[in-house]
C-alpha cells in the first residue's frame, strides 16, 4: 500500500489474492480514496454533428488541413438493435444520435460528422487514417455496472478471449433458447444436473466433462441466450465465446451474469445481480495522478447511487476473504474484480493502463450515459488523402 498520500480516502481496485489484474495485488485497506484498477475501457466517446452542410462544411475541411489537421478520414457505419435483433423505435435511435454528439464534444476529434442513414444506421466520420480503434470504442453501449463476484473460474482456453471468437455478421437471425437446446441435446440435461449443486470444474469427472463438450462449439449468439446458472457450471463456455456474444444480448441487470476480463490468461465471473449502474453516476472526469501514477478516472454518484455504492461495499466487506470481491462491469466485460474489506464512501477513481485519450473516452462515456441502444458494427474504413 502506497503511503505517499494523504490517508483521507480509502482505495478500491486492487484485485483479490490469486486473479490477474493490471493492478498491483493486495486488499482493500486504509482510508483513502477508492481506485478501480482498469485494464481495458470498454466504452468510448462518440463524435459531434456538424450542424453546417455542403460547402460550409468543405470550407471547414479545407480550414483544418490548412491548419495541419490530420489527412485522410475513417468511417465507421453501425445498426441500431434491439433485443434479439429487432428494430428499436425511432426514439430511441435519435437520442442515440444525439449522445454521440454529446459524447463528441469532448473528444477533440478532428473534423467530426454523424449522420443517419436509412431507418436504423448511423455513420460517424472522424478525420485522419488508422482511427479504427478509437470508433469501435466509440460505439459501444458504456453500460458500466457494479456486481458482487460469486464465484471465478479459469478460462478453459487459457487466453483466448484476447482474440475473441467471430460475431454473426450483420442480418443473422437470433437464435432461440429452444433451439439451442435442442442442438445442445443430452449436454443440456447434464449441465443443468449440475446447477443444483454448483460443483467446482476440478470436482468433474472426466465423464462428465465429456458429456458437456457440444457446449464449446456453441457460437456466441448461441451462447447469449442461455442461462446465468447453466453457464456458470458449464467449463467448455470459454471466453472467446463468451466476449463475442452479440452487442444486443446484454443480459439483465436484475440477474445474474457470467462474463469474462481481458486479463492474461483471462478468468470467468459468475456476477450478482447489478447493484448500480451508469444511470446513477452524476459525473466523471479524468486527471492525471498527481503522485504520478498516470492517468485516472474520477467519478462521482448521485445521492441513490453513493448510499447504493457504499451498502455494496459494505456488504462485500463483511464477509470472508475470497468471497469480498466487486467487480466493475463495461459492456459486459470485466475490467476489474478488487476484494473490499472496509466501507467505502465518497468518490472513486478508476485506474490502470490509461492513457489521456482513453481516459478522457472514458469519462465523456460515464458523463453521457448508456447508450439508449446498443450498436452493431456494419462497415469500418479508413481513407487516405
Amino acid at each position: 500500500m502506497d503511503h505517499d498520500r494523504a490517508p483521507s480516502v480509502p482505495i478500491l481496485g486492487q484485485p483479490a489474492p490469486g486473479q490477474p489484474s493490471a493492478a498491483p495485488p493486495g486488499p482493500v485497506s486504509g482510508s483513502r480514496r477508492p481506485k478501480l484498477g482498469s485494464g481495458i475501457v470498454a466504452g468510448g466517446l462518440a463524435l459531434a454533428v456538424l450542424c453546417c452542410a455542403g460547402a460550409a462544411v468543405l470550407t471547414f475541411v479545407a480550414r483544418d488541413r490548412f491548419l495541419g489537421g490530420p489527412p485522410g478520414s475513417t468511417t465507421i457505419t453501425v445498426e441500431a438493435v434491439g433485443p434479439a435483433g429487432t428494430v428499436p423505435d425511432e426514439s430511441a435511435i435519435e437520442r442515440t444520435s444525439r449522445m454521440l454528439a454529446d459524447r463528441a464534444e469532448a473528444a477533440g476529434l478532428a473534423d467530426p460528422s454523424v449522420k443517419r442513414s436509412g431507418d436504423r444506421q448511423i455513420v460517424v466520420r472522424v478525420a485522419g487514417v488508422d482511427q479504427e480503434d478509437e470508433l469501435r470504442a466509440l460505439v459501444a453501449v458504456g453500460d458500466l455496472r457494479f456486481r458482487r463476484v460469486l464465484a471465478t473460474t479459469p478460462d478453459p482456453d487459457g487466453g483466448a478471449a484476447a482474440t475473441p471468437a467471430t460475431p454473426a455478421p450483420p442480418g443473422t437471425p437470433s437464435p432461440s433458447r429452444e433451439q439451442v437446446i435442442a442442438k445442445l441435446g443430452r449436454a443440456y440435461e447434464v449441465a443443468q444436473s449440475l446447477t443444483r449443486d454448483q460443483p467446482a470444474p476440478a470436482q468433474l469427472d472426466p465423464e462428465t466433462r465429456e458429456a458437456l463438450l457440444p457446449f464449446a462449439s456453441l457460437s456466441p449468439a448461441e451462447v447469449a441466450v442461455l442461462p446465468a446458472d447453466v453457464l456458470a457450471v458449464v467449463p467448455e463456455v470459454a471466453c472467446a465465446q463468451l466476449l463475442a456474444r452479440p452487442v444486443e444480448a446484454r443480459g439483465d441487470p436484475g440477474e445474474r451474469s457470467v462474463t469474462c476480463d481481458r486479463a492474461e490468461p483471462p478468468s470467468r465471473y459468475l456476477l450478482d445481480s447489478a447493484a448500480l449502474s451508469s444511470a446513477e453516476v452524476r459525473d466523471a472526469k479524468a486527471t492525471m495522478d498527481e503522485q504520478g501514477g498516470g492517468w485516472l478516472v474520477t467519478v462521482s454518484f448521485t445521492t441513490a447511487g453513493q448510499q447504493r455504492f457504499t451498502e455494496l461495499t459494505r456488504a462485500a466487506s463483511s464477509v470472508p476473504d475470497g468471497l469480498n470481491q466487486v467487480a466493475i462491469v463495461v459492456d459486459d466485460v470485466v475490467l476489474s474484480a478488487p476484494a473490499v474489506t472496509t466501507v467505502l464512501t465518497g468518490d472513486v477513481q478508476i485506474s490502470g493502463s490509461l492513457t489521456r485519450s482513453t481516459a478522457e473516452a472514458l469519462a465523456g462515456q460515464l458523463r453521457s450515459g448508456a447508450l439508449p441502444v446498443a450498436l452493431r458494427i456494419v462497415d469500418l474504413t479508413s481513407t487516405p488523402d
